[in-house]
């Protein structure tokens, strides 16, 4: 339906649909996001990571924070109930849980922005203090229409924040840091100046080179863990991450380089770095013996190579790694779908197709393009490696009949969320790691 309406409805009425929400939603509660610190992150892949990061880093600074991410809503230490699978949610949510969060003496928010809210005004009205790109890669390109178009969307949330009046706080005469953290390399070198061109009073750049004003050395990565040294100009601290991936050391130093401008200490950062055991549906070990099974959330294909490649590495030189794959459907990023196929074919043993969110669209229809991909590597046999099967926890036993002691296998798509996005705008409940659980007999 609303595929329908926005081919039926002029573009401009539903930019101004959505501008109007944006402000008239920050005048109703009374611009709660000026009576906080207020920090936003926003990026391709790893914005909920570090958005958590951020948020432990400032509790255990003593700050009360409140979060706004895909994974979880939080007030100070109480986690607030989030079924609608928005990044950045709409239709006034963010500025009513702003207002939740000052009533209930919180000091600073941590906002996760998509592209798709930033392009729908959702940052309008947010009197945001620090911004943050963790990374920049082509994905989401059919919301947008190109990848200049996507980088604009990211690159709006730097503009508008560096347009924004200096902020007191509680009639205090200190003004709140205008922060700007960004990492020292991208892929792609002009990326990297379309952030860096808006003025602000002070840059972070992140990232393993000497130059970088918050640096990760000697670092370390084993299947279960990394580690690094963080160095901050003339300090540094050891860090163990209790989670392997480099892409977690990258969102591990975004995260570090907003705390610094906030004055948060190596010390104090490196502490919560240690504490943190990671984040439910990013890479959660749901059972560890027979074999390894893993949900993550991944649904783009960097995402998707970085899980299977994770996988791939703790599966050490003996084991498979099987994976349980699918796609979101209402139209989402629909060349993409044989993509998904071929890197899974490229870097696991076992794949599964299965259905995901598929909204409106046919779930068939989605799994056999996907499927597509697998057949054009030419390196798997259906019926051998490779297998369509329609419902989703049939899938799931299907990779868990295949494991063998050692193995691997890997749930991508859904993470941690507890609901299906079905036709009619329905949500069904559903969980993964509770499919895994039960059929295990785990539970």
């Amino acid at each position: 339906m609303k595929r329908l309406l926005r081919r039926l409805i002029p573009r401009g009425f539903i930019s101004l649909y959505h501008w109007a929400w944006a402000v008239g939603s920050a005048l109703w509660y009374r611009h709660p996001s000026n009576e906080m610190v207020v920090i936003g992150i926003t990026g391709t892949k790893g914005k909920s990571t570090t958005a958590n990061l951020v948020y432990q880093i400032l509790q255990r600074s003593g700050a009360k924070t409140g979060l706004l991410s895909s994974v979880a809503y939080r007030i100070g230490d109480t986690e607030l109930d989030s079924v609608n699978k928005m990044t950045t949610p709409g239709r006034g949510l963010v500025q009513k849980l702003m207002r939740q969060m000052v009533r209930e003496g919180c000091t600073h928010v941590v906002l996760e922005m998509s592209s798709e809210g930033i392009a729908q005004f959702r940052h309008l009205g947010i009197a945001f203090d620090v911004v943050a790109l963790v990374n920049l890669m082509p994905e989401h390109i059919e919301s947008h229409g190109s990848y200049e178009a996507y980088r604009a969307a990211k690159a709006r949330l730097f503009e508008v924040t560096a347009a924004l009046p200096a902020k007191k706080l509680h009639g205090s005469s200190v003004v709140v840091p205008r922060v700007r953290v960004v990492p020292e390399v991208l892929e792609h070198p002009e990326d990297l100046e379309v952030f860096l061109t808006p003025s602000f009073p002070e840059t972070i750049t992140v990232g393993m080179e000497g130059g970088a004003t918050v640096r990760a050395e000697n670092v370390q990565t084993t299947p279960t863990r990394s580690s690094f040294r963080l160095v901050v100009e003339d300090e540094s601290c050891d860090v163990r991450l209790e989670t392997p991936g480099m892409f977690y050391v990258s969102n591990a130093l975004v995260a570090a380089g907003i705390s610094v401008g906030l004055g948060s200490s190596p010390q104090v950062i490196a502490q919560a770095l240690n504490a943190f055991r990671g984040l439910p549906g990013r890479m959660e070990r749901v059972v560890l013996d027979p074999f390894l099974v893993i949900v993550d959330y991944a649904h783009e294909p960097v995402s998707y190579r970085g899980a299977l490649t994770a996988a791939r590495m703790m599966s050490g030189s003996a084991g498979r790694v099987l994976a349980v794959i699918g796609a979101t459907g209402g139209g989402r990023d629909v060349a993409r779908r044989p993509e998904f196929g071929k890197i899974a074919a490229e870097l696991v043993d076992v794949v599964v197709v299965t259905n995901e969110d598929p909204y409106d669209e046919d779930p068939q229809a989605i799994i056999d393009q996907i499927f597509s991909g697998v057949e054009q590597s030419g390196t798997m046999k259906e019926g051998v490696d490779a297998f369509r099967i329609s419902e989703r926890r049939d899938a799931i036993q299907k990779v868990l009949e295949l494991a063998t002691p050692g193995d691997v296998v890997i749930l991508l798509g859904k993470g941690s969320e507890t609901v299906m996005a079905v036709a009619d705008g329905r949500h069904i409940p559903w969980s993964d790691k509770e499919t895994v659980l039960e059929l295990l007999g785990s539970s």
